[in-house]
């Protein structure tokens, strides 16, 4: 008959085996986060720019990065709708009307910004314009209805244009909030 031996390990021993094998488990961890990290970085193609917003982001476009539907929050009239899945940093379209120097007599969709040192209004479009962009439909988030932001105004030079902030997939709308700048 044989007799097995079961050696007595000293608690300490314990103690720093299990140690020992939480650290090895918590490396694991932080190189698979890294690995993930490395493929959120990369992006899977270009960003699209305000070059590409000018003309794959107004109405009527052939290949659209975005077009305009019926919005899904009630009595929000037309919203903008991804046709294409969009990252953050991405330009889509621009935010298109009338320049003005003051305050329009009817603010509705007008948006304050820099024009030269003078600050000036665009007054947005109301009807769509082929050719025109179709960022003055853009609606704001509406944290209520589970709607939330995913784009934002930007500037460059004197364009306006819309900027992706969060992941979009095609088919989604695009949200923004309204800051003090806008009247509506």
């Amino acid at each position: 008959m044989r007799v097995r031996f079961t050696p007595v390990v000293p608690e300490e021993v314990k103690k720093a085996n299990e140690k020992s094998r939480r650290a090895r488990a918590q490396d694991k961890r932080k190189a698979v986060r890294l690995l993930i990290s490395l493929f959120k970085a990369i992006p899977p193609r270009q960003l699209f720019s305000l070059r590409d917003a000018r003309k794959r982001g107004c109405y009527g476009a052939t290949k659209p990065i975005v077009v305009t539907g019926p919005s899904k929050i009630e009595r929000a009239g037309a919203g903008v709708f991804a046709c294409v899945d969009l990252l953050p940093g991405d330009v889509v379209t621009t935010y298109d009307g009338q320049v003005v120097l003051q305050v329009p007599q009817e603010p509705s969709y007008a948006i304050r910004y820099d024009f030269g040192a003078t600050p000036a209004w665009i007054d947005g479009l109301r009807e769509f314009q082929n050719g025109k962009g179709v960022g003055s439909f853009v609606n704001r988030a509406d944290r209520e209805a589970h709607f939330y932001k995913n784009c934002d105004y930007i500037q460059d030079g004197n364009t306006l244009a819309i900027k992706i902030t969060k992941r979009v997939k095609a088919g989604e709308e695009l949200f923004t909030t309204c800051g003090r700048s806008y009247r509506m």
